[in-house]
């Protein structure tokens, strides 16, 4: 079962392109899905990021860490109001929070 975040983040960091990360083989699971919008926030392709984590956010609307990692995808496009208020938003609900703040 494909739950190791850690195992998934050495793989992330093995890839450099979009090209490298589409060509990867990796089973049909809901983590594929985590994975695949983190490697879009670190290549920078912001905008399919921020769709993936949309879609996700369906499944786990709960989710402060969807919240951030969307704030951060509007923050590299240079959207920083919406990264603010994705931010305030993320400390409102979680004050203690230090994960990508």
């Amino acid at each position: 079962v494909p739950m190791n975040w850690g195992a998934w983040l050495e793989l992330a960091s093995l890839c450099h392109s979009p090209q490298q990360a589409a060509e990867l083989k990796l089973p049909d699971h809901w983590v594929k899905a985590f994975f695949t919008a983190h490697m879009d926030l670190e290549l920078q392709t912001n905008k399919q990021a921020l769709v993936l984590y949309a879609k996700l956010q369906d499944t786990f609307p709960k989710s402060q860490y969807i919240v951030s990692q969307m704030a951060l995808a509007r923050y590299n496009m240079r959207d920083f109001t919406e990264a603010q208020l994705a931010f305030e938003s993320i400390l409102k609900h979680d004050p203690y929070r230090l994960d990508n703040m």
